[in-house]
């Protein structure tokens, strides 16, 4: 990043995927809060990336492209990877694979929730174009249909795993992603841990494995990390040699994430860690 101060954002979400903010004016948002570094990391998809890029590009601000991918299935890890193009022709199909499985999840959805008595089409769910159906957006049309007052209350009572409303999906392992994702020359990234359900993600020889397929840093900063949990992470991360990284985790404003740039003031090594991973970026 040379000399100038680095305000970076390397986890924010769009129209893509679950966010409420095309990717085109996401990057204004980022850019109107002081971002020089953002990533798009939206779930499971790089058609917002291009638009990204392009804004980011105009407004002077350096641009990751990236995506969140969920794997281990319950246990909900998920895994940034960055520096993804579309000519990686693993990961492309995965993102196919992966698309196919949530267009079939959406009938799912609304057969288990005419089962509770809440009636829905397809036309409900307003899909954004380019997105496939998710929970999020289940959720958004519960609330609209006036059957939750809120889109947490729709996870909590009927979407969030194990709950009637819930549709099982497929998932790659987590060692297999992370192989693929160094094969395809990404950088993977393990999203805040501090929320993985299963403990033993966040024990030493487990950190281990996953930098034996091919972990290659953690999320050490993240609006539900709290200070503590981020500085064991950052400890974690320099124990196995592995890059630290943050973001906001934004999909729009008062959720339960944070505003875009939420983790600077936090992200004290910020500079060095961005420059870092832009390094190895460039090996790449």
């Amino acid at each position: 990043m040379g000399s100038s101060i680095c305000r970076a954002d390397l986890h924010l979400h769009s129209t893509a995927s679950d966010g409420k903010y095309t990717p085109a004016h996401l990057v204004r948002l980022a850019h109107t809060a002081g971002i020089t570094l953002m990533a798009l990391t939206d779930h499971e998809t790089l058609y917002g990336v291009e638009e990204a890029a392009a804004a980011a590009a105009k407004l002077g601000i350096m641009f990751l492209p990236g995506v969140e991918i969920n794997t281990a299935a319950e246990h909900e890890v998920h895994v940034l990877l960055y520096g993804v193009t579309p000519q990686m022709g693993e990961l492309t199909n995965l993102l196919c694979e992966i698309s196919q499985g949530r267009q079939e999840r959406a009938p799912k959805f609304l057969e288990k929730l005419a089962a509770l008595g809440m009636k829905m089409t397809l036309d409900d769910l307003q899909i954004p174009e380019g997105t496939d159906c998710n929970r999020p957006i289940v959720a958004r049309a519960l609330v609209r249909k006036g059957y939750v007052n809120s889109t947490q209350e729709a996870f909590e009572r009927y979407l969030g795993v194990n709950k009637p409303a819930y549709v099982k999906r497929n998932h790659i392992s987590t060692e297999q992603l992370l192989k693929m994702a160094r094969r395809e020359g990404a950088v993977p990234v393990l999203a805040h841990p501090g929320l993985i359900q299963n403990e033993v993600f966040r024990e030493a020889d487990t950190i281990h494995q996953l930098k034996q397929a091919g972990l290659m840093g953690i999320e050490a900063w993240h609006p539900k990390h709290t200070s503590a949990q981020g500085q064991y992470w950052v400890e974690m991360a320099k124990r196995h040699g592995l890059l630290v990284t943050g973001g906001s985790d934004f999909h729009k404003e008062d959720d339960d994430h944070g505003p875009i740039g939420s983790q600077i003031n936090n992200w004290l090594t910020m500079q060095e860690d961005t420059d870092r991973l832009l390094s190895i970026m460039n090996m790449n």
